[in-house]
């Protein structure tokens, strides 16, 4: 069994707005816990208590009960700090700084020896693509540069666990995917990630579980196929050999002179690739179709 490098005991916390006289928030109690080379997203929308259960976790928030449990020890005494990696979902720098000036800031933070810290930025800078960059003032970055710089400020201490608040948050599409490639290189090399995020795709494709939150209670905890169910049928969506070939003898959902789409059964899966290889076409996608996390996280219907 691998080792657990989080665990949540009935944490609970009450976040009250100052100088307000309405109730509190509540989040929890919350029962969560990771284990060693697993990717666990937190999915919720807007105001669900993401970012606060990340906060509780670091310290940043003290719970008002329950038990947190980092790298193997009570999270009050601090030993973990040095071996947990954290982005926020509003990175703030010191702009004036370069990429590199700030990595190298952070670094010195945590205690690197300066040869150490140098090839560590140099190789991160490289990782998250914005080396060509390192030497402009962080004032002159986008939001996406920005995030990837987070990135790499989050990976500077080599940390055994992750925890990242909407680690998507502001990327392009290529940018996305860098994200999602980089989670599971980290997650190969026996690296522990909590992710949370709004981006449901994103966390279905990289996750092995995922925790679903509403309203500051976390609603279901399981894998993908455990929460929604084996797929009912499959979307194949492919690129026509060429002008005028011919189309799939199963009957598409979406057809053009460029490319098609035909929805399948389980059991046809295999006859249909065959037969839409056959024509000479090229896979775009093949995707499950089956209930979405969106389901699962939306209220529930008030009975009459």
């Amino acid at each position: 069994m691998s080792q657990v490098l989080l665990s949540l005991a009935g944490v609970t916390k009450i976040v009250k707005t100052p100088f307000s006289r309405r109730p509190g928030f509540k989040v929890g109690p919350l029962h969560l816990s990771i284990g060693e080379g697993e990717i666990v997203g937190l999915i919720g929308a807007n105001g669900a208590g993401k970012t606060t259960t990340l906060k509780l976790l670091l310290g940043l928030l003290v719970p008002d009960a329950g038990r947190i449990d980092l790298m193997g020890t009570p999270s009050d005494r601090g030993e973990w700090r040095s071996t947990v990696g954290y982005l926020p979902e509003q990175p703030a720098f010191y702009e004036y700084l370069s990429g590199r000036e700030f990595l190298m800031f952070v670094g010195d933070l945590f205690g690197l020896s300066s040869k150490v810290l140098s090839e560590r930025v140099s190789s991160l800078l490289e990782r998250v693509g914005i080396a060509e960059s390192a030497q402009r003032p962080i004032r002159t970055y986008s939001k996406g540069m920005q995030q990837r710089l987070g990135i790499a400020q989050a990976l500077l201490n080599d940390p055994k666990l992750l925890l990242l608040d909407e680690p998507m948050s502001g990327l392009d599409p290529i940018g996305r995917r860098f994200v999602r490639d980089l989670l599971l290189e980290l997650r190969s090399q026996g690296r522990s990630i909590l992710f949370s995020t709004h981006i449901i795709p994103d966390a279905e494709f990289v996750c092995d579980r995922i925790a679903l939150m509403r309203a500051g209670q976390l609603t279901a905890v399981g894998t993908v196929d455990d929460l929604l169910g084996l797929p009912t049928g499959f979307e194949i969506a492919a690129v026509k050999a060429g002008p005028g070939s011919p189309s799939p003898s199963l009957p598409a959902v979406g057809n053009s002179d460029e490319r098609f789409t035909v929805r399948v059964a389980p059991s046809e899966l295999t006859r249909a690739l065959e037969d839409i290889l056959g024509r000479g076409a090229y896979l775009v996608s093949v995707s499950p179709i089956r209930a979405s996390v969106e389901d699962l996280l939306a209220p529930k219907a008030k009975e009459a």
